[in-house]
């Protein structure tokens, strides 16, 4: 997994390019810890708040003005889709160090193209997933732990779906919003199924649309963890946002906000005894930027690129239970670099063989071919030892 490849940053130079509130956010916050707006990219209400938050920014209409310039350390990219796909590639073509708003493209191919980018030339990427940074994360998980092993989970979760009727201006609103989002909020709460209960096995998506396009798209997911255990997701209108995970050791609730920063009851019961643990939107914003800044004390669980080609990953499969309108088989394939090369070295190995078989078969038309498979089986034999010598640990 990659990590952060410098030291702590005194004073972190940060760009911006585009207005979503949560950026926003995160910048107010690394200012305050030893961070420094230098740069900023966007509509006029956004460069007169940089302005106001720090008077040494320079402000410019064009993205590529914040992508070209060399003096900065981290690059946030809160532009709207599409845009923001567009803005990371071309931050991942120079090696831009990049911290962009998730999801940052609906395409899954295009998560792909950019981890094995980071497994090449090894710069970071990092996705905005608020949640990873809720307070409340810490006591879950310990809960969450002496109910490990068990096969009996069932998890059932609902999340209300954009109110196109309200409006919202900051990103401390419980309200899913189209204008926070951006997209389905699946693409949230695909990252909550991995953090509860692993790598999901199996996904079967019941929806009016066959694809998740909207990000008001009423949608049923039902499913299975590897490791065991059952989920039901709804996303709809006007239902409570929260989950239970009901096991033989006790019972789960999470009431409240589960993807943008709002206020949020977490109780645990079972037996003998009964928790509950209360949490808010305080303190998100700043544990995520003594993790960027590397300026105080981990909190949280950082997340790395890889979580969110998982991501992709599930909600492909759900598009693609939508269309096939059956159950969704999850292979969680490495995206390395050194999967890749195996892959394709595979891939080219088979092919020698189907030539060599091909070769045998015309032989007694054509004596002569039988000299070509000692050379087709050493360029094999070399195939093994160059990957063996490029990638063995």
């Amino acid at each position: 997994m990659l990590q952060r490849t410098w030291d702590k940053v005194p004073a972190c130079r940060l760009g911006l390019i585009g207005d979503h509130p949560w950026a926003r956010a995160l910048v107010e916050a690394a200012q305050l810890r030893g961070g420094w707006l230098r740069a900023c990219a966007g509509p006029p209400e956004l460069l007169a708040w940089a302005v106001r938050l720090s008077a040494e920014v320079a402000t410019n209409s064009e993205a590529q003005a914040v992508l070209s310039d060399t003096e900065l350390d981290i690059i946030i990219l809160a532009d709207a889709l599409p845009f923001r796909g567009q803005l990371l590639m071309e931050a991942v073509q120079l090696d831009k160090a990049v911290l962009v708003i998730h999801p940052a493209e609906l395409e899954a191919e295009r998560y792909y193209v950019v981890q094995l980018a980071i497994e090449e030339r090894r710069f970071p990427v990092w996705p905005m997933l608020p949640h990873r940074f809720f307070p409340g994360l810490e006591p879950l998980r310990s809960w969450l732990r002496q109910i490990a092993g068990q096969s009996s989970w069932q998890l059932e979760a609902s999340v209300p779906l954009a109110d196109n009727s309200v409006s919202v201006s900051s990103g401390v609103s419980p309200q899913l919003t189209d204008s926070l989002l951006g997209a389905h909020p699946l693409w949230y709460w695909a990252d909550w199924l991995r953090l509860i209960g692993g790598e999901v096995a199996e996904v079967y998506a019941v929806s009016d649309a066959a694809r998740l396009d909207r990000p008001a798209c009423p949608l049923t997911v039902t499913g299975r963890w590897e490791q065991g255990g059952h989920f039901v997701l709804r996303f709809a209108r006007h239902v409570a946002e929260g989950f239970q995970l009901s096991t033989n050791h006790g019972t789960i609730i999470w009431q409240g906000a589960t993807v943008i920063p709002g206020e949020y009851q977490l109780s645990w019961r079972d037996a003998e005894k009964q928790d509950t643990y209360s949490g808010s939107s305080d303190g998100v914003w700043a544990a995520y930027a003594d993790w960027l800044l590397q300026s105080g004390p981990s909190r949280g669980l950082p997340p790395q690129w890889l979580d969110v080609v998982a991501v992709a990953e599930i909600v492909q499969a759900v598009e693609e239970s939508l269309r096939r309108r059956k159950a969704v088989s999850l292979l969680h394939q490495e995206y390395t670099e050194s999967a890749v090369f195996k892959s394709r070295v595979a891939t080219l190995g088979c092919g020698l063989v189907w030539a060599m078989l091909v070769l045998a078969m015309i032989s007694p038309l054509v004596p002569q071919v039988l000299y070509l498979i000692p050379g087709l089986l050493l360029i094999c034999l070399g195939l093994f030892v160059l990957g063996w010598l490029a990638f063995r640990r």
